[in-house]
């Protein structure tokens, strides 16, 4: 992260109650002090579970754009 840029990867692999399989996700985009721009892709491969479950492989494709409009009215934590 640096520049006005952002990037990233996570892989996550022998998930927790799976025998196998893996998840990737990548992350990049641009940042200012008021306003950014998010592209993310995860990959799940998910192995066959027995029975009729047959493995197979998730992919989600998000774009998360935000900007600044004011001060927040929320009321302060704690």
């Amino acid at each position: 992260m640096g520049g006005g840029r952002m990037d990233g990867t996570l892989v996550c692999k022998n998930m927790p109650g799976m025998p196998s399989g893996e998840m990737r996700a990548s992350m990049s985009g641009k940042f200012a002090s008021t306003s950014y721009d998010v592209v993310s892709e995860a990959t799940i491969d998910m192995p066959a579970m027995g029975g009729a479950q047959k493995g197979g492989k998730f992919i989600t494709k998000t774009q998360v754009p935000g900007k600044r409009l004011g001060a927040c009215d929320a009321p302060k934590a704690g």
